[in-house]
């Protein structure tokens, strides 16, 4: 009875080991994992500057757009720059997603 109990005792603890070290290794991120999501969110980050400038260069397309509006000089300037912007934030998408293309 004695040998029984011991070795019950030591088949539940192992269990328990295990189950514990399965759950440890769940709870934590994968290091990989990580750094995919990092560029995922990297890029999305730089598609919604995109996104942001280029809605401000059709606002200020349609403002001026028809007959008879000519635009400032102030916003010449800036559709200039918009532009600019959203050059460098293309570029700047582009070699993101070949690094991360490099990772894969």
């Amino acid at each position: 009875m004695n040998k029984l109990t011991v070795t019950l005792g030591i088949i539940i603890s192992l269990a328990t080991i295990m189950g514990f070290i399965f759950t440890i290794d769940a709870r934590f991120a994968k290091a990989d994992r990580v750094v995919m999501l990092e560029l995922r969110l990297d890029q999305k980050i730089v598609q919604d500057r995109i996104q942001y400038v280029q809605d401000q260069i059709w606002v200020i397309e349609d403002r001026y757009k028809g007959e008879g509006y000519e635009k400032p000089l102030n916003v010449i300037d800036r559709e200039r720059r918009l532009h600019k912007q959203l050059k460098e934030q293309e570029f700047l998408l582009k070699t993101k997603l070949e690094k991360e293309e490099y990772h894969d």
